[in-house]
C-alpha cells in the first residue's frame, strides 16, 4: 500500500494505548515484511520521542525504526527519558 501527501500520515497505538504517529511526503507499507518506509520529510512520533529525517523505515513487528538523512538534511532525534515524563 502507498500513500501520498503533504504530509501523509500512518497511526498506529502500542501496547500500552499511546499513539505513534508517522508522517512523510510518500509512504510505503509491506505487510509481508511488517516495515512502513516514510520518505520526504519523514517524522515518527510517539509521546514526547520523535525522530525526523530524510527517510524512515519503521518495523510494525520489532517496533524497531531506522532514519536516513540525505546530503542536504540530518537526522533529528529527541528522546525523553521516562524519569523527566513523570516530572
Amino acid at each position: 500500500m502507498q500513500a501520498y501527501g503533504h504530509p501523509a500520515v500512518y497511526t498506529d497505538k502500542d501496547e500500552s494505548g499511546l499513539k505513534r504517529v508517522g508522517k512523510a511526503k510518500h509512504i510505503e507499507w509491506d505487510q509481508q515484511k511488517n516495515t512502513i518506509i516514510m520518505i520526504g520529510k519523514a517524522e515518527l512520533i510517539k509521546g514526547s520521542n520523535s525522530v525526523a529525517g530524510n527517510k524512515i523505515i519503521y518495523n510494525t513487528l520489532t517496533k524497531n525504526s531506522q532514519a536516513f538523512g540525505s546530503k542536504d538534511s540530518k537526522v533529528i532525534t529527541i528522546y525523553v527519558p521516562e524519569e523527566n515524563k513523570k516530572k
